[in-house]
């Protein structure tokens, strides 16, 4: 039998039991228009049991304007809570009275870069994973004025494991 010595390996995805524990990622959008408050919420994402949140976005796809003051988020398992990531008052723009297509957050250092974000979505601990079913609501706050105008898309990307 002869000895197999690998000098270097890329990885994509890991299967146990015919089954992908990293990579290979799910991910639900929800796309939702500013409607004239100092909020845009994504509504209810609902995840599977076992999903392990892999990484948590928001991009704004049409500008957001109307607003004065910084633009943040909060991520929580309620409308306007905070349970798996603490509300960051200036996580998208630090004092604007808009913020541009292409701009947004993510728990992911290389895309917040990439999308000129200000602070990183920061999941908190012992909140990534649960056994059962749950909603995910994600939420763009304004901290003075409401948004006229603008969309953002809310990212929740996940792998299920058992």
């Amino acid at each position: 039998m002869q000895n197999i010595v690998a000098k270097s390996v890329a990885v994509d995805s890991l299967f146990v039991n015919h089954r992908p524990i990293f990579g290979n990622n799910n991910a639900i959008v929800k796309a939702v228009a500013a409607k004239g408050t100092s909020a845009i919420n994504s509504g209810a994402i609902t995840i599977p049991a076992n999903a392990l949140i892999t990484r948590l976005s928001i991009i704004v796809t049409t500008k957001l304007e109307g607003h004065t003051g910084t633009v943040g988020h909060k991520v929580g398992t309620l409308s306007d809570d905070v349970e798996i990531s603490a509300a960051d008052s200036s996580s998208l723009k630090s004092t604007s009275d808009y913020v541009d297509v292409g701009v947004g957050t993510s728990t992911d250092n290389v895309l917040l870069l990439a999308l000129d974000g200000v602070n990183k979505i920061l999941i908190k601990t012992a909140t990534a994973l649960s056994a059962g079913e749950r909603d995910i609501f994600m939420q763009v706050d304004s901290s003075i004025g409401s948004f006229t105008a603008g969309t953002c898309q809310f990212i929740v990307e996940y792998t299920q494991i058992e």
